[in-house]
């Protein structure tokens, strides 16, 4: 047996060399861009997946973010009302008590209750300060009053803010007494 080739297709018919180098050329480009075409995809794909994680994490920080800043602004506003407390008590602490303004009030109307001729007709008491509405019927009582005031009264500044004479009643007079 000889190994002889028979070819029966006709010799128009045979596909030239030059058009099977093309498309040798264009099978083989075709595989390179396939390659590429997929490699392209799993990179688009795993880049979709590693933002798409990313983008998780930081919306998770910023809820946590935004958890932190309203607990925060919570905590200001209770350090404010702290501080506005505190203000108040150190002011409190600094100004005289209406206790002590009591207690010299009560020592005032025992220096007045000794003299007949003198009386307090009104009594107004603040934290600082103490308004007093006295009567006089003579000169005399005046100036045994003034003394009185200036013996008992504790404070820093006494201002005589009237002064005033009534035929049928006597000397009338208005002191404020502050710190």
């Amino acid at each position: 047996m000889i190994n002889k080739k028979i070819n029966l297709i006709p010799s128009d018919l045979i596909v030239p060399t030059k058009v099977k180098a093309v498309k040798a050329f264009f099978v083989k480009v075709n595989l390179i861009l396939s390659v590429i075409l997929v490699i392209s995809l799993l990179g688009a794909v795993g880049a979709y997946f590693y933002f798409s994680l990313e983008l998780k994490k930081s919306t998770s920080a910023v809820a946590d973010l935004k958890t932190i800043v309203t607990s925060l602004e919570k905590s200001e506003q209770k350090l404010i009302l702290a501080k506005d407390k505190l203000s108040k008590i150190s002011k409190l602490k600094k100004s005289k008590s209406i206790y002590e303004n009591l207690s010299q009030v009560k020592n005032l109307t025992s220096a007045f209750l000794s003299s007949s001729d003198v009386g307090i007709t009104e009594i107004n008491i603040d934290h600082n300060k103490m308004e007093i509405s006295a009567f006089s019927k003579t000169s005399n009582s005046l100036a045994f009053m003034f003394s009185k005031l200036v013996e008992v009264a504790g404070f820093k500044k006494v201002v005589l803010s009237s002064l005033g004479f009534n035929p049928s009643f006597g000397y009338t007079s208005e002191i404020l007494f502050s710190n």
